[in-house]
């Protein structure tokens, strides 16, 4: 089995590899070769009974493995919570967010009585009034729908205490920065929490000194640095985590915020209404993704700049583009339509005075966070939020006219060419609603119908039984 699924594809010569570090035994391999493939995807566990792991026929071959108790438990390399199977340590996080989501929800707090402004609407004062009433609350909503006004709103209320407020990405911090005016400074949650690597997080840390924590694009936390972010979290902090639960997984392991969303563990506001009339196309789209709408997002499609074969036609249909206000974006990095190809052309063959760039590594030293987006005018880099740095003085960078999705994530363009190709169908159908609501205004779409079909029929969310375990809020 597990020869006949590495020449399919499903598997990688490591999970071989891997499942034979674990267990001589040649029966149990495939189904911890299986459970090795489905984590390196950001799964939590892999399911037996509905299989997350895609090979065909694979249910009934790994439901027949009986696995031992040598290599599952705790403190074993596996553990198996009913008909799913887990890494010890994806067992571990999802038990330590568990546990950390419970041990907030259970602090008593009084609840607070502050001044606020009256430009809000009911949704959005259902929020506030749930953010001083309980420890965690959650704030979720597509674009447009007013969440970072409520956390202004909420910053405001909270002038003169000890406020945090965050983002997974600097890009994204700098326009939560840019939109709450000043009311409070933001940084990446990775600067808040004074995590300087990957070895950071696996110590303890101090725990934040802050009244109110507001997190901002919380989709985007992966399961190891949303744990170690809750375990920082002193009793009596009261804590706001936002996002759209729809946008993209994290590329490493987990979904939790959509889990926990989902999971009616802790009090949640859902914003509905759209507050920007301007953004009409944009939202029109992004809700025929969301509710399957397949023939409406078909008909919103183009595909001749992908028909042409090549980057030439792109290259003209964008040359005249002001990239301060306009994005390309791709699902993938390589290939013809691939973001480096595109950037790579682009830089080669547009004269103009203002080029986009993005940062590849932190600099601490001038608060520049790896994913940042940027204008270099001449020898001269401009950020969000941030005086002019000196193009000598950058970190490592690269340009910018095209991103990836993923790195797109917590960036708005006014308006956004968006490339679908083939290829693109592994990615679900939340790239595709990640890519179009990045647009503020006007979003084109291009992508042939059969990749925007079978995009539109597979899903990202990672596995995990953070809704089973974790008991509803009451």
């Amino acid at each position: 089995m597990i020869e006949a699924w590495t020449e399919e594809g499903y598997l990688e010569p490591i999970d071989r590899y891997f499942a034979e570090r674990i267990t001589a035994c040649k029966e149990e391999q495939p189904l911890v070769a299986a459970l090795m493939a489905v984590s390196r995807q950001g799964h939590l566990c892999l399911s037996l009974d509905t299989p997350n792991f895609m090979a065909p026929g694979c249910g009934a071959a790994l439901r027949a493995v009986v696995l031992p108790e040598e290599i599952v438990g705790e403190g074993k390399p596996l553990y198996r919570f009913g008909e799913r199977v887990y890494l010890q340590k994806n067992w571990q996080f999802e038990t330590r967010f568990i546990e950390h989501v419970q041990r907030l929800m259970n602090t008593p707090l009084e609840k607070l009585a502050l001044p606020l402004s009256g430009h809000l609407n009911t949704e959005q004062k259902k929020a506030v009034e749930l953010a001083l009433t309980f420890p965690l609350t959650l704030l979720a909503g597509g674009p447009g729908t007013g969440k970072t006004h409520t956390a202004a709103e909420l910053a405001a209320a909270f002038a003169g205490k000890k406020i945090m407020v965050g983002a997974p990405t600097g890009k994204a911090a700098a326009n939560l920065e840019a939109k709450i005016q000043g009311r409070v400074k933001c940084g990446t949650l990775h600067a808040l929490l004074g995590l300087r690597g990957g070895a950071d997080l696996q110590k303890a840390g101090p725990d934040l000194d802050a009244e109110l924590i507001l997190i901002d694009e919380c989709s985007m936390l992966d399961a190891e640095l949303f744990v170690h972010f809750l375990r920082r979290v002193r009793a009596g902090t009261r804590v706001v985590l936002m996002g759209d639960p729809e946008q993209l997984p994290p590329v490493e392991a987990g979904s939790l915020f959509a889990d926990l969303v989902e999971s009616k563990a802790v009090p949640t506001t859902l914003l509905t209404q759209c507050l920007r009339s301007e953004r009409e196309e944009v939202l029109n789209l992004a809700a025929a993704i969301r509710h399957h709408r397949v023939e409406e997002v078909v008909a919103s499609s183009r595909r001749d700049l992908l028909e042409a074969g090549s980057l030439e036609r792109l290259f003209q249909a964008v040359k005249g583009e002001d990239f301060s206000q306009f994005r390309i974006l791709s699902t993938v990095r390589k290939g013809t339509f691939g973001v480096d190809a595109i950037n790579q052309l682009l830089a080669a063959r547009l004269r103009s005075p203002q080029i986009p760039i993005m940062i590849t590594r932190n600099d601490y030293r001038l608060g520049l966070s790896n994913g940042e987006t940027g204008m270099l005018q001449g020898e001269w880099a401009h950020f969000l939020g941030k005086e002019p740095i000196a193009r000598a003085a950058l970190p490592a960078f690269e340009y910018a006219y095209a991103l990836s999705v993923h790195k797109s994530q917590g960036s708005e363009y006014k308006r956004v060419l968006f490339l679908l190709p083939p290829g693109s169908e592994v990615f679900g159908r939340e790239v595709l609603y990640t890519g179009v609501t990045r647009a503020r205004d006007q979003i084109e779409l291009q992508a042939s119908e059969e990749t925007l079909r079978s995009t539109l029929k597979n899903g990202s969310r990672k596995l995990s039984s953070v809704r089973e375990r974790i008991s509803p809020f009451s």
